[in-house]
């Protein structure tokens, strides 16, 4: 990640963090949010801690939270394989519910899985 960021410069780093500083607080249009949804987030993140993920899944009806365990703020590059299997996972089952297909009891699970629901 350091390389990354020495490769992207300081100039960007800087635009990035003015843009996400000047963003309008978008939690009162997660109500108005009606397609299924999952929030990731990693169990060390800093920047988006958990507390503030569950915040957001709440505020999305069906939401569905996942965290990564051992994971800080960038679950691609710090968790890429979990994060793939997660997003394979919650995508079939995203699929099968806007297809009307039947899903399990449970809503974090996609028919195709064949095992419980993710930790929250």
């Amino acid at each position: 990640m350091i390389a990354m960021s020495v490769r992207v410069g300081a100039a960007a780093y800087v635009r990035q963090n003015a843009a996400v500083a000047a963003r309008a607080d978008a939690r009162p249009v997660l109500a108005t949010i009606t397609v299924p949804t999952i929030v990731v987030v990693g169990e060390q993140d800093v920047l988006t801690p958990p507390a503030l993920s569950r915040a957001i899944a709440a505020g999305i009806a069906g939401a569905t939270l996942h965290v990564i365990p051992q994971c800080g703020h960038l679950p691609p590059i710090e968790a890429p394989v979990a994060l793939a299997a997660l997003m394979r996972e919650w995508l079939a089952y995203a699929c099968d519910t806007i297809a009307g297909l039947p899903t399990p009891h449970s809503p974090f699970t996609s028919p195709r899985a064949g095992h419980g629901a993710w930790p929250t």
